[in-house]
């Protein structure tokens, strides 16, 4: 009688009726499944079957089969495991049924599942096995869990600016771990797409994070506070201007402020050093810009102002009828000059001549644009008109085809000009003027003695046909 079955490893007794033969009572087919000792204890060897044999002292012989059930194969377990200080307990497990777990490799009792602490560092070895329906207990795997202790990291930044940037600019920042495998860049908590190395440009204010984990999954943070130039973006005006060529305009940048530094170019070259104002004169056509340098040392480029020159008035004639002196053209206002003086109140578009010298007038246009006329030389002969007159000078044919013939008593400079005063040529001791090689139309004559005395001013016209 007994149990006619064990598993690998184990034993079962067996007892016989009567008296156990005294030589050889047990006796099994199979020791390589099981082998038994006289005294009938069945030691299981390998899984199978064996045929165990009794015999007494009676010679009588009774037979049994005996199995070996087979151990199950030790548990799948990952081993190392790895844990984080200061993480949250987790129990234990394994790939296995009917699971017994123990803090011995040999022996001892079952424990319940271990949750193992993670307050502290250090390793921590844990044994379990798997046990089949039949109840035998295969061997124990080993489970090492150890405590690790959590990455450091500091985030820095390589920007000279520090934790602070400009517009248009940003902070490179850095996050220094001895140990990190991996990284993962936040703004506002939220991770940034594709930012996942050490150093990432930081080009928005906020709160910047960096989670780092090393090769065991643990995890630290770091995070800094980035700042942004708030300053205003500085403006420059007016944005178009035109001027005149002898006049400039004035540009104003706005702010202002006495701490900020101002860079002014023109065409995109810099006129002059930095300077603290705020205002400069263009007098000179082009592009101007300023780069602004603000108390926070932030570069800032303003807009672009265009300059452009108004056209010049067209240059007047002073024509000549003594005492009179009259300027050619229409302009919004007239100043005459004596011998490069001002003359007081002289702003009309005729001016009466009492004093010899060097006159001209100074014309000024809608714009405010200026221009002057050549000068014309009034001497006491001009003024008084005593010795001669225009009438007794004859210039024929008129209108003429070419050659304009001139008869004087006394010897005559004459100077010829279009209506609007350009010079068309100018004859010394005149007796006749070729006109052929100019257009048709009509001309002034001014007629002047030979020391440039005024006699006065005829009209020509040329006519090819």
């Amino acid at each position: 009688s007994g149990t006619l079955s064990a598993c690998v490893g184990q034993t079962s007794s067996l007892t016989g009726s009567a008296t156990a033969d005294a030589t050889t009572p047990w006796t099994s087919s199979n020791t390589a499944v099981a082998t038994v000792t006289s005294a009938g204890v069945v030691t299981g060897v390998s899984a199978g079957t064996s045929t165990i044999t009794y015999k007494n002292s009676n010679g009588c012989i009774i037979t049994a089969t005996f199995t070996t059930n087979p151990l199950p194969l030790a548990p799948g377990v990952s081993s190392p495991l790895n844990l984080c200080i200061g993480s949250a307990p987790v129990a234990l497990s394994a790939t296995g049924i009917n699971l017994k777990w123990y803090n011995v490799a040999t022996g001892g009792s079952p424990i319940s599942t271990p949750t193992p602490s993670t307050a502290s560092l250090g390793s921590t070895n844990y044994y379990v096995s798997q046990t089949t329906a039949l109840g035998c207990e295969g061997p124990r795997a080993t489970l090492v869990v150890t405590v690790r202790p959590l990455p450091t990291v500091s985030i820095s930044s390589l920007s000279t600016s520090g934790f602070f940037y400009c517009h248009g600019k940003s902070v490179n920042l850095k996050a220094n771990s001895a140990t990190a495998s991996g990284y993962q860049w936040q703004l506002a908590g939220i991770p940034v797409v594709g930012s996942t190395y050490d150093t990432v440009f930081a080009g928005k204010r906020g709160y910047w994070s960096v989670i780092v984990n090393d090769i065991y999954g643990c995890k630290a943070k770091d995070s800094v506070f980035v700042k942004e130039d708030t300053s205003i973006i500085p403006t420059l005006s007016p944005t178009e201007v035109s001027i005149c060529q002898e006049g400039g305009a004035l540009l104003t940048c706005n702010p202002g402020y006495l701490s900020y530094t101002f860079n002014w170019y023109k065409d995109g070259i810099l006129l002059g050093i930095p300077t603290i104002s705020n205002l400069a004169s263009a007098n000179i056509a082009g592009l101007y810009r300023v780069v602004v340098t603000n108390s926070l040392g932030c570069n800032d480029s303003t807009n672009i102002t265009t300059v452009s020159y108004y056209p010049k008035p067209t240059k007047p004639t002073v024509i000549v009828s003594s005492p009179w002196l009259e300027s050619s053209g229409s302009y919004l206002y007239y100043q005459w000059y004596r011998n490069g003086a001002r003359i007081g109140g002289a702003n009309a578009k005729r001016y009466k001549v009492t004093t010899k010298g060097l006159y001209y007038v100074e014309v000024t246009d809608q714009s405010g644009c200026l221009n002057n006329s050549d000068t014309v030389n009034i001497t006491p002969t001009s003024i008084n008109g005593a010795n001669i007159s225009s009438s007794q000078i004859k210039l024929y044919p008129n209108p003429t085809r070419n050659v304009v013939n001139i008869e004087s008593p006394i010897k005559v400079n004459i100077r010829v000009t279009d209506m609007i005063g350009k010079l068309i040529v100018e004859v010394k001791e005149a007796t006749k003027i070729d006109l052929e090689p100019y257009a048709d139309g009509l001309y002034l004559l001014n007629i002047t003695d030979t020391e440039g005395g005024y006699i006065g001013t005829e009209k020509i016209k040329k006519l090819s046909e």
